[in-house]
């Protein structure tokens, strides 16, 4: 996790813990904390910050971002590091572009101070201690003050320390000091392991509902805790504690121990050395700086949007949810990584009322990236597709039934080739010889036109990260190429039972899981085909734009989907929309029956489960048209 400031017990006594915050207009928070003495100021660290804040070492190493300068103020600046010179105090933006020794005149120009409603934590220190790079940057002097900025008359004034200062419990520069990690696996190797790893893992949550205007639910959660697994030949112990010190380490690593086969083992030492990785997704906005009352009025939005879509819509239903999971993962072997993952998520559902009774539609948004996911696409524009979806479908035909020629929308169709082929492509089913693809390889599994990938670098999509939750870095696995079975996802221990590297697809729900075979970004590769061409070319057939939940038997490849936005085409048009109904089919089967493949490609986001575990994943394909397939509908084809 890197370097932590060091908590020397001579600093922290006597202190007040206080917290730090401004309150941008747009509704952002940047967040910090203090130790506050008779004394000194000591920053302990960036707890959240949007746009231009280090965001994933600020917690760790705090001047890096943070400037103090003698005799000055200091300041926090969602929209750049920022100095302050001297008794003029004058501001030095990255992004701002703040000149110094600008008056204050001039910086009211700039529009800076206008972009905050009020400062709740601007403080002042007299003067500046010599920063010690190996200790927690001090800033010193006998005098300090906290103030707020008065937007209305330009002005700071001090802060009521007791109401606007109070102390932070539950905020920590690290997750686990690496020598507690160290002390967990050796803990775990002398008591006969040959393999040891300590996952440690802080996940927040906010979870809201809307349900007809009322807010149902609205929850924010912090889970704690480090899972340990100690492998002894072919026998895993697994033990998972809420309590990450490290005596609490310690004992769930002999807990895990016990569990395994005892071998001969005495202490082998390890070397931790942190592995850097780039990130996959770069925060701008964190959601936890957003209060929950600007993230209720989204969903508020979003319904007053659906509603006026329509007088046929009778209902809507809508759901926020983020996430922010920190995790650190080391091993015997000597891995030693984190990672940091946020994700932002909304969905509308509306039900419209007609003459052939109710009908649903649905649409969701959901990236690995924070809250400025809202900026990029807006929940209006979410819930008017689901109202419309819903509409649309109150004119729907009863769906054909036979086989038939269905042509799948891009980004729609790849929950079918992640569930139908996907699951069967995981080495733990594959070892099992649980799966149709079992000793297939360099065999021809489906069409030359299927290049089929599993991809967790896929910039901000559902199933990104930088690593995976055994600590390598997540690749871009090619798994059939033009037709062809090339390879299956791997962990960390059944790749070394095979002989060969783990593919970045070792995935756990939480630290209270062990780790298992999963997919990330699953998807098929565009083509050369004119979208609206292979509609053209198709006679008669089904054309599906969007695909519900489904289950598949990865021993044999069967499958059954839902459609849940479906459409006729009728002499190469896409015509009359069709009611709810069902694709049948066989994996292996589809993938020879592949015809068309589109220029185009999107990704839709999912939720997998396996084995009582769910995760985040991305599902995507070009265009494509499957030349024959059962429509499980109420009419004759």
């Amino acid at each position: 996790m890197g370097n932590s400031p060091v908590h020397r017990p001579e600093l922290v006594h006597g202190c007040t813990k206080a917290f730090f915050r401004l309150t941008r207009a747009s509704g952002s928070l940047v967040e910090a904390v203090l130790l506050l003495s008779e004394e000194s100021v000591y920053l302990l660290g960036v707890v959240s910050a949007p746009r231009g804040i280090k965001q994933r070492c600020a917690v760790y190493w705090p001047f890096e971002c943070i400037v103090m300068v003698h005799g000055g103020s200091v300041s926090l600046s969602p929209k750049g590091v920022v100095e302050l010179f001297g008794n003029s105090s004058v501001i030095r933006s990255e992004e701002s572009g703040f000149a110094r020794n600008a008056s204050e005149k001039d910086r009211k120009k700039e529009g800076w101070w206008r972009d905050f409603s009020e400062f709740t934590g601007f403080f002042h220190a007299a003067s500046l201690a010599t920063r010690n790079h190996n200790d927690l940057p001090v800033v010193g002097g006998r005098e300090y003050s906290l103030y707020r900025y008065d937007t209305e008359h330009e002005v700071q004034v001090p802060c009521n320390k007791g109401s606007e200062i109070f102390d932070v419990d539950d905020l920590e520069d690290a997750l686990v000091d690496k020598t507690e990690i160290e002390r967990a696996i050796h803990e775990a190797l002398l008591h006969g392991g040959e393999f040891a790893e300590v996952f440690v893992e802080d996940r927040r949550t906010t979870g809201i509902s809307l349900d007809d205007r009322r807010v149902e639910e609205l929850a924010t959660g912090r889970d704690r805790g480090a899972g340990i697994r100690v492998v002894v030949g072919d026998t895993t112990g697994f033990a998972h504690t809420a309590d990450t010190t490290g005596a609490g380490l310690v004992v769930a690593a002999a807990a895990a121990a016990s569990i395994a086969k005892r071998g001969g083992g005495g202490v082998r030492e390890i070397d931790l050395v942190r592995q850097r990785h780039p990130f996959r997704s770069a925060v701008e906005i964190y959601p936890e700086t957003i209060t929950k009352t600007t993230k209720v009025a989204l969903l508020e939005r979003a319904d007053d949007t659906a509603r006026s879509v329509g007088g046929a819509i009778r209902q809507v239903s809508a759901g926020y949810g983020d996430s922010r999971r920190r995790f650190v993962v080391a091993n015997s072997d000597g891995v030693y990584a984190d990672d940091d993952q946020v994700r932002t998520r909304l969905f509308v559902m509306c039900v419209a009322a007609g003459d052939s009774g109710m009908q649903t539609g649905y649409e969701s948004i959901a990236y690995t990236v924070g809250y400025e996911l809202f900026e990029r696409i807006s929940a209006e524009e979410i819930a008017t597709k689901a109202a419309n979806r819903a509409i649309g479908k109150l004119s729907a035909r009863p769906a054909p039934s036979g086989v038939l020629p269905v042509v799948l929308k891009s980004g729609t169709g790849g929950i079918l080739f992640h569930e139908a082929c996907g699951h069967g492509l995981e080495a733990d089913h594959i070892v099992k010889d649980a799966s149709v693809y079992a000793n297939r390889i360099g065999d021809v599994v489906a069409s030359p036109l299927v290049t089929l990938i599993d991809d967790g670098t896929v910039m901000d999509e559902w199933g990104t990260s930088t690593i995976d939750d055994e600590g390598k870095p997540t690749q871009r696995n090619v798994l059939i190429e033009n037709g062809v079975l090339t390879d299956y996802m791997w962990d960390l221990l059944r790749s070394r039972k095979a002989g060969r590297t783990s593919s970045g697809n070792g995935r756990r729900q939480s630290y209270q899981h062990l780790p298992m075979v999963r997919m990330t970004n699953t998807y098929l590769m565009r083509g050369s085909e004119d979208p609206e061409e292979i509609v053209a070319q198709t006679a008669n057939g089904v054309y599906v734009a969007q695909l519900g939940g489904g289950q598949v038997n990865t021993a044999t490849g069967d499958f059954v989907f839902g459609m849940t936005e479906a459409y006729l085409i009728e002499d190469g048009k896409i015509t009359e929309p069709i009611r709810d109904a069902n694709l049948i089919g066989n994996g292996p089967d589809v993938l020879q029956k592949i015809d068309v493949v589109g220029n185009d490609f999107d990704i839709s986001p999912g939720s997998c489960g396996k084995d009582g575990q769910s995760v985040s994943v991305g599902c995507g394909q070009p265009t494509l048209r499957i030349s024959g397939v059962t429509v499980g509908g109420t009419s004759g084809a």
